[in-house]
């Protein structure tokens, strides 16, 4: 496919460890920075649809901290980040550690007016961009007013655990300028609970979509029925990274198609990839997904 789709987002200095350390009291933890790689939803989208065949742009910002340290993408070769936006503040850093009852810790900084204004200034022509979330509310409030509000390019909110940082107004906006709209099961839980409708995902103008981890996903079509579709990867629990597999397959096939049913089936088919890899950003065999997504031919019978 030709085209261009654009993930815009937070970039993170990420360090996800599955260390276990005993004991119900006050503890230290100490963690290796090294370790840390940069990634997040957003880079996550533009790993995932590069492998599938798009070109890709990414519009984050990151801090002076960061700069000359941040990876490209070893496919194309190609500055993930271009354009960016520098911001002076440290970058925005997230810790996980999912065997350890300690929460995430984010430390970031502010963005400004002329920071937005050149993140945005050179975003060209696209087929879809993608709003993988952001706990920065003057990115959020520059998005809704000049991205989502414009039609004629597919236009999809999928915000992650930023979600929890919104307002109900907020939300409401985003929901009703979203063609497709993916979050998963908690996401879709404190929608619900925020905007006081159980059936929330189906104000959005295409298709609304809940993610349920080895449980599959539920889409909510516009105007039609909803349905189920199985997961496929045969892994049990919240897999990091399954989710933005999940959405770059169901952009991709969406806008091959402009078929709901076939893009969720591509979309299980490539998160069932990243979940069985157990990385992050895993490599993608873009013909295997589509293939093993197409429906089983009927037989006739004579």
């Amino acid at each position: 496919m030709s085209g261009t789709i654009v993930a815009i987002g937070d970039v993170l200095r990420q360090l996800i460890s599955n260390r276990s350390q005993e004991g119900s009291y006050q503890r230290t933890l100490i963690t290796d920075a090294a370790e840390a790689t940069y990634g997040g939803a957003a880079w996550n989208v533009v790993w995932n649809l590069e492998q599938l065949g798009w070109t890709t742009r990414m519009l984050a910002h990151y801090g002076a901290d960061a700069v000359g340290r941040l990876p490209q993408l070893p496919v194309s070769g190609r500055d993930a980040l271009e354009p960016f936006c520098q911001k002076l503040a440290q970058t925005d850093q997230l810790l996980v550690f999912p065997k350890i009852n300690m929460p995430a810790v984010y430390l970031r900084g502010r963005l400004s007016q002329d920071e937005l204004h050149a993140m945005f200034a050179s975003i060209g022509r696209c087929e879809a961009i993608v709003f993988a979330g952001s706990r920065h509310s003057e990115l959020r409030r520059s998005i809704l007013e000049t991205q989502f509000v414009q039609s004629g390019r597919l236009r999809v909110f999928s915000p992650s655990y930023t979600i929890y940082e919104y307002g109900a107004d907020e939300l409401a906006a985003f929901l009703a300028h979203s063609d497709i709209a993916i979050v998963n099961r908690h996401e879709a839980a404190f929608l619900g609970g925020v905007l006081g409708e159980a059936s929330v995902m189906a104000r959005v103008l295409i298709a609304g979509i809940i993610t349920r981890d080895e449980d599959g996903a539920d889409v909510y079509p516009a105007g039609q029925p909803s349905f189920h579709l199985p997961s496929a990867s045969q892994v049990p629990g919240d897999c990091i990274g399954a989710g933005d597999a999940f959405l770059s397959g169901f952009v991709d096939e969406y806008l091959r198609s402009r078929d709901v049913t076939a893009a969720a089936r591509v979309a299980i088919e490539v998160s069932a990839q990243t979940a069985r890899s157990g990385i992050v950003c895993a490599s993608l065999d873009a013909m295997r997904a589509r293939t093993a997504a197409k429906p089983p031919s009927k037989v006739s019978h004579r």
